[in-house]
């Protein structure tokens, strides 16, 4: 009932060359778009697979690193593009086990059971179409299906094929022992047939070649030297005499156990292993049968053994054993379909008694060996996120015939895998077309759709194809964009998707998903289906799925976007929840006293948020709840009103706020908080051991906290003090000396210094802004000589203390003259002059004239808190009309007349008496100080300088507002500077224009103000806070210009009006007169020449009045009529112009 053997391989060549010429004309119809079906799914229209645990990708197929794993892979690929629709690409290749890890998303390389690389819930491998089910990989499957649960490969079916092994001969070789003895070497038992002489048609087993390809068995890498492998056979067969060698033999003890023998193959000369029978007893029966040197030579030794064959069976390594399948004619080890080019073309199978499955279990091999069922794995996921690839994946299948006759033409060379399985697919269109879905048969996370028109997304972009909700007008599937979910319908053709536009209040972000999301609290949705829009500030949303939010109380608003709750709602900034209820009870949470907030008046007794308090901040969510109940209670508290920087609260009274002088003192944002060393009201008062500076409290050194500095300042007052002695017991005639020009550039210099610390003083922060952009110019500070005395640094002096100390200044000094007057007394020779003495002091007092006035009237400066009250600018912590500042009113009025007041009436009436009693030297010498460094034109100078300081210390207690003290300060120092300019009263020209340069660079100063300050540093609402700078300096100084040019204009209008020239006149005449009379008086010319020496030393004003008159007198100058009148015999002439009448006359002064 047997076919031949050369009828069944005539039919194999008949099928072969009809496969082949189907292919050639198929592969004539081939498109050039790149596919391999001319109807093919174009790219464009594929799918990628859709998971929520992982981003869209194409479909993963991993292959079986043999040929008919490789060719299957390839036909699944094509039809999965081509037929149904999806994107695809090889993900790997390997054996069974690296291709089950792979589906189940463990990362390479792949170690068994190494499960610390499988762990990702989603794979970029989805199929793999070639598990080979043998024992050992089955058992490795079922532990990395029962282990590893978060990812599994799914086994879906099988290939329709099944994975055979079994021993191979050439077909020539059965065909010729047919054709001779009637042998079918294509079945076993022939081989068994001695009188037919089976081993004739094999080459021998003598022949010296197989020594330089076969494994020598005694060699540690062969199968027939492994204990594990050729013990088994042992066991089975019980064959051991002439087969097998113990190579560890122990000898027996008796009470113990025997011990197991390590057996290794006999093989004869150390190539072959010999079955027992004909072919061990007859070396020339024997048939050679060559494996890999795998554990399958085991097998065939069993073989071997159970079926009585004359085999000879070797090893050889991979290489070799391809080579001598084609150069040898033997038996040898092979699989179908095949997996390799090992096996050539031309083979034929030997058929061996049906596998015994359980023979095969207890592990006797004397039947052919099981057959292999390969298997199709997916990725789990895929059932319910690529349904149609796992149905496709399902219902794929090759017969074996096929996949055979593929691997053959693969063997045969001269084709690549693709373009072999490309024409398997053309020609079993028709078989494969039921396994294709219908175009229309979308699934979960796609939609039925139109790609003949165009479409827009749910946000009005433009598509390439519209989304249909009817599947008659539809031609394919496209994947839901956001905005859309999938949902599936049933119709009369089955089942498939449409993508529904989301509903309001409900949002879709992602692509290819299956529902819509409710908007969770704090979102809406309203028009846009892709996201859900947070509520903005000032609203919240309590309930999912909502298409709006609620609006929250009036003067209320959240702190952030998508506010959830009502309880979000807190007031907006600059306002604050009180906790006073509108009947006067307290909210909860409110646990201070009830006298420490806010009281609500008016209309806020019904709001729920309240205005914030003056010069407070409120930021948003500010609630009096928050409020520390006192100092150390504001740890991880909440917002409450808080002052401003720059101003200043206390707990017993959080809403009574106070501004600070120095804004740097009052850092702000809590309550009592301070810069660092600083306390008290308006953070006015520095800690002990420290001074203040530009509003900080500044640590004192070990100098500044010794006594040390009294004794210096003793001694450097008693060496000043026995200079400026010596200096001032000289004459009139000396005044211009070097000397008197050194001691008057330092009172300039100092009076300098004193000036710009009064005008700085009314704006804390200048200094503080100036070193901010300049940082060169914080060392200037210290040049402020109302910070050289830090009394602070030796003790903590309170205000009345402080006040004395700077009002007594002047008078300090006294003392010290009167003991060091009384100290030479008693030594004639060494007494001291007192007029001289009294000189030093006026000096003291008229250097230290404009400190001394502001040290005074400091104590009427003050300056508005927000609460009503009032603070000295020098002493912020003691307020107007409290009992420490009216205890020294009485105090501050009798500074006022013996500071200010005395010294300078005093100087009135010495000013008054000079032109009188100047030519008398008692007079000179009690006065001097006032008149020695002025030009005697000009004697009264030291006055204005006086009236100077008064009007500085004026500014600062008159005006409030610091725009009003600047403007104050800058005309002033206009007019003094146009004043200055035009009689240049100091007598030395050096000092003279030092003292200009010096006053110039202070008016500089005054006006630079504003732009050194911010707007911020001005009262709110003021000139100089809401103008822009540059607009208000240009008015200033056109102020200051014309004020200064119509000083000038009226001036020089009053000298040219017929009265103004007559008071020059009279003027000059005095002046000349006074000089005649100088000359007159001179008989001695010792006297005249200390007086003409004297005269360069005298007042240039006056010599020069002197001259030009005298030039005037004697002669007429550019046409002027001579105003010297000649007297003729005692009496004027009538006609004063006939001068020709007068010469030779005596000359007298009219």
């Amino acid at each position: 009932g047997q076919s031949s053997p050369a009828a069944r391989e005539g039919m194999k060549l008949l099928r072969r060359i009809f496969w082949r010429l189907l292919l050639a004309a198929a592969a004539c119809a081939q498109t050039a778009s790149g596919s391999c079906l001319p109807d093919a799914i174009l790219p464009e229209r594929r799918f990628n697979v859709l998971s929520p645990y992982g981003p869209e990708a194409p479909v993963g197929i991993f292959r079986g690193n043999w040929s008919s794993g490789m060719i299957a892979s390839e036909i699944f690929k094509i039809l999965l593009e081509e037929r149904v629709g999806y994107n695809s690409n090889f993900t790997g290749e390997g054996d069974s086990v690296a291709g089950a890890y792979a589906v189940a998303a463990c990362t390479g390389p792949f170690v068994l059971r190494d499960f610390d690389r499988c762990t990702q819930r989603w794979s970029n491998t989805h199929v793999f179409l070639n598990f080979l089910r043998t024992p050992r990989n089955e058992e490795e499957f079922k532990y990395l299906f029962g282990n590893f649960t978060l990812s599994r490969a799914q086994v879906v079916g099988q290939m329709g094929y099944v994975q055979s092994q079994s021993a191979f001969l050439k077909t020539s070789v059965v065909l010729q022992a047919f054709a001779a003895n009637g042998l079918n070497l294509d079945y076993w038992q022939d081989y068994t047939l001695e009188s037919k002489f089976p081993e004739q048609f094999f080459d021998k087993v003598r022949d010296s070649r197989f020594q330089n390809f076969l494994i020598p068995c005694s060699d540690e890498m062969s199968t027939m030297r492994d204990p594990s492998v050729i013990g088994q056979y042992a066991t089975a067969t019980g064959d051991i005499t002439g087969s097998l060698i113990d190579i560890a033999p122990q000898p027996e003890v008796p009470g113990e156990a025997k011990p197991q023998p390590l057996y290794v193959a006999q093989c004869w000369n150390n190539s072959f292993w010999r079955a027992p029978g004909a072919c061990r007893l007859n070396l020339t029966k024997c048939i050679p049968l060559v494996t890999k040197n795998t554990e399958d030579a085991e097998a065939y030794m069993q073989a071997a053994n159970w079926l009585g064959l004359p085999l000879a069976i070797g090893v050889a390594t991979d290489a070799n054993f391809s080579i001598m399948t084609t150069q040898f004619t033997i038996l040898f080890d092979g699989m179908r379909p095949r997996r390799d080019n090992v096996i050539g073309t031309d083979m034929t199978k030997i058929v061996l008694p049906e596998a015994d499955m359980a023979k095969w279990d207890a592990g006797i091999r004397g039947t052919a060996k099981p057959d292999v069922s390969v298997d199709k794995l997916v990725h789990q996921d895929m059932e319910r996120y690529g349904r149609s690839v796992y149905d496709f994946a399902q219902a794929f299948e090759l017969y074996e015939a096929d996949i055979e006759d593929m691997v053959g033409q693969y063997l045969a060379g001269g084709k690549s895998y693709y373009e072999i399985a490309c024409e398997f697919v053309k020609q079993n269109t028709v078989f494969f077309q039921p396994l294709v879905p219908p175009p229309t048969a979308c699934e979960s996370g796609y939609g039925i759709c139109n790609f003949q028109v165009t479409g827009t997304d749910s946000v009005g972009m433009p598509l390439p194809y519209r989304f249909e909700t009817d599947r008659s007008l539809a031609d394919g599937c496209a994947v839901c964009e956001p905005g859309r979910f999938s949902q599936i319908f049933r119709d009369d053709v089955g089942t498939s998707y449409k993508c529904t536009t989301c509903p309001p209040g409900r949002i879709q972000a992602h692509q290819g998903e299956t529902s819509c999301s409710p908007c969770d609290p704090g979102g809406y949705s309203q028009k846009s289906q892709r996201g859900c829009d947070v509520c903005d500030r000032s609203h919240y949303q309590p309930l999912f799925g909502q298409t709006s939010c609620l609006k929250c109380p009036e003067r209320m608003v959240t702190v952030d976007v998508g506010s959830k709750t009502l309880d979000n709602c807190v007031c907006e900034g600059n306002t604050f929840s009180s906790c006073v209820l509108s009947d006067g009870s307290l909210r909860p949470g409110c646990n201070c006293s009830k006298s420490m907030y806010h009281k609500q008046v008016g209309s806020q007794k019904n709001s729920n948020c309240i205005s914030c308090p003056a010069k407070m901040s409120c930021e948003v969510g500010s609630a009096e709840q928050h409020l520390p109940c006192g100092k150390g209670d504001d740890q991880n508290r909440g917002h409450y009103p808080k002052p401003m920087a720059g101003y200043y609260n206390e707990h017993k009274d959080p809403y009574s706020v106070y501004k600070c002088f120095h804004e740097k003192a009052c850092p702000g944002g809590g309550i009592q908080v301070c810069s660092s060393n600083a306390y008290g009201i308006a953070c006015g008062v520095c800690e002990e051991g420290y001074w203040r500076r530009a509003g900080e409290c500044r640590e004192c050194s070990q100098l500044e906290k010794s006594t040390g500095w009294i004794l210096v300042f003793i001694l450097v007052s008693v060496t000043c003090f026995t200079i400026l002695y010596k200096l001032d017991s000289r004459e009139v005639q000396d005044w211009n000396s070097p000397w008197h020009r050194f001691c008057s550039s330092c009172y300039a210099i100092l009076v300098f210094l004193q000036t710009i610390d009064l005008c700085v003083s009314p704006f804390p922060l200048l200094m503080v802004r100036m070193s901010e952009k300049y940082e060169w110019t914080g060392p200037l500070s210290y040049l402020s000589l109302l910070q050289l005395r830090r009394a602070q640094c030796l003790t903590s002096p309170s205000f009345s203390d402080a006040y004395l100390l700077a009002i007594s200044i002047p008078w300090v000094f006294i003392p010290c003259f009167a003991i060091n007057y009384l100290f030479f007394v008693p030594v004639k020779h060494l007494r001291l002059d007192f007029s001289i003495m009294f000189n030093i002091w006026g000096s003291l007092i008229k250097t230290l004239f404009l400190t001394n006035t502001i040290h005074v009237l400091q104590y009427f400066a003050s300056y508005p808190h927000p609460n009503g009250l009032r603070s000295m600018p020098t002493f912020q912590e003691i307020l107007f009309d409290s009992s420490d500042h009216d205890d020294m009113l009485f105090v501050a009025i009798l500074a006022t007349l013996l500071n200010v007041v005395l010294p300078f009436v005093a100087a009135c009436v010495v000013f008054r008496l000079a032109p009188r009693y100047f030519e008398k030297e008692r007079f000179r010498n009690w006065t001097k100080f006032l008149l020695i460094n002025m030009r005697p034109s000009v004697y009264w100078w030291a006055m204005i300088v006086f009236c100077k300081a008064i009007y500085i210390g004026a500014c600062t207690v008159i005006f409030e507002a610091r725009e009003s003290v600047h403007a104050a300060l800058m005309n002033g120092m206009v007019v003094y500077l146009a004043a200055y300019f035009m009689l240049q009263p100091w007598r030395s020209n050096v000092v003279s224009r030092m003292d200009s340069a010096m006053h110039v660079m202070l008016c500089m100063m005054i006006a630079l103000i504003p732009f050194i300050l911010r707007k911020s540093d001005f009262d709110p609402g003021s000139l100089y806070s809401d103008t822009d700078l540059l607009s208000m300096m240009f008015v200033i100084f056109f102020y200051s210009t014309a004020l200064a040019t119509l000083i000038a204009i009226g001036v020089m209008t009053s000298q040219k009006m017929a009265s103004g020239q007559e008071r020059l006149r009279v003027k000059c005449e005095a002046r000349a007169s006074e000089l005649c009379k100088t000359f007159e008086c001179m008989t001695s010319e010792k006297v005249l020449a200390e007086v003409m020496q004297s005269m360069a030393s005298a007042d240039y004003d006056i010599v020069m009045d002197c001259v030009n008159m005298l030039q005037g007198e004697m002669f007429a100058v550019r046409g002027r009529a001579p105003r010297l009148l000649w007297r003729l015999q005692g009496k004027l002439p009538r006609d004063h112009e006939d001068h020709s009448r007068l010469y030779g006359a005596e000359a007298v002064w009219t």
